[in-house]
């Protein structure tokens, strides 16, 4: 199906439903927590930045979108769904959310952790394959 669309496409579509993914799997978690819990970046950790990490393996590995595309798209899922909490909650009460700025901050440095070690295994797995497939034409 998306074998004859030019590669610049299907790269925008994989990472746009990486980022997506990315999202909701921090994000659904996060946005179930209760406000009185709720403390950045404890918050964040959990099955969520395992998801980000293995997209960002995964993308790289197969060579799907480049070294700094992946990198910089993934981790801004993760501040992405700190933000659509601050935003919703921000609406209904306006004073909930007065350290937003530093929240996202750290938030982006938490989507960074998680997504720079896998960009870079990905990276390493993606010219390994590269090595190989030349030895076999051969």
């Amino acid at each position: 199906m998306f074998q004859n669309m030019a590669p610049e496409k299907r790269t925008s579509w994989q990472l746009s439903a990486a980022f997506l993914v990315g999202m909701l799997s921090v994000g659904i978690p996060f946005w179930l927590m209760p406000y009185n819990k709720l403390n950045v970046p404890d918050a964040l950790y959990g099955a969520g930045l395992i998801v980000v990490f293995i997209l960002a393996l995964s993308l790289r590995a197969f060579g799907l979108a480049t070294f700094s595309r992946t990198l910089h798209v993934l981790a801004a899922s993760v501040p992405a769904a700190v933000m659509v909490r601050i935003v919703v909650e921000g609406v209904m009460d306006p004073t909930k959310h007065n350290l937003w700025p530093l929240v996202i901050i750290i938030s982006t440095m938490v989507g960074y952790v998680a997504v720079a070690p896998g960009v870079i295994l990905g990276q390493l797995i993606y010219r390994w394959r590269g090595v190989h497939r030349e030895d076999k034409t051969r």
